[in-house]
């Protein structure tokens, strides 16, 4: 996204700086009205959408990129589950049996669900589904699943300074439900 506006910026200055009166260039072919027009023409999809177009790969490298600069004894891993559908469904693992160490597990988990309610409060127009959480012992097939409106909704509580992060756990814990996932 950012790569876009900076192309879209130097595309703009560059035909300003074309039709500006002492460049004989393309000026001498093309009228500066015409210039002017084909920036704007340039522009309006970004006018007119008014805001960015967020990605789930997008939120998924942001959370991702959280969890393992503050955890630091676990690689996490973040995908989309459906890349395709427009509902926001995360699977987030972690390369360490992280279920089976009690303090380990409520640091990643609020770590994970800290990342996430943050990432996707900063996308509050995009539809949201739910948050899969494993570890390395996926090969159970078993996964805990949490609403990402719960996520959200903890995240602003701890923002707001009305929730600590103990009681945050405590939240989770009770909102997580274990599941099978279908067999590759």
């Amino acid at each position: 996204m950012i790569l876009t506006w900076l192309a879209l910026v130097l595309l703009v200055g560059f035909l300003c700086w074309v039709a500006r009166p002492s460049h004989r260039g393309l000026r001498a072919h093309l009228p500066t009205r015409m210039l002017r027009a084909a920036a704007l023409l340039a522009l309006i999809p970004y006018l007119v959408a008014g805001k960015p177009v967020v990605s789930q790969q997008a939120i998924c490298d942001e959370v991702q990129s959280y969890v393992n600069m503050f955890v630091d004894y676990t690689k996490t891993t973040c995908a989309p589950t459906n890349a395709s559908s427009d509902t926001f469904t995360f699977l987030v693992l972690s390369s360490e049996p992280i279920f089976s160490i009690k303090d380990e597990k409520k640091a990643w988990l609020i770590a994970v669900v800290l990342s996430l309610g943050n990432a996707m409060n900063g996308a509050p127009d995009v539809k949201t589904g739910e948050l899969y959480v494993a570890d390395a012992d996926l090969k159970t097939n078993i996964a805990y699943v949490l609403p990402i409106v719960v996520a959200k909704a903890l995240q602003n509580d701890v923002a707001a300074g009305k929730l600590q992060l103990g009681a945050m756990y405590e939240k989770i814990e009770k909102s997580l439900v274990r599941k099978e996932l279908p067999k590759p």
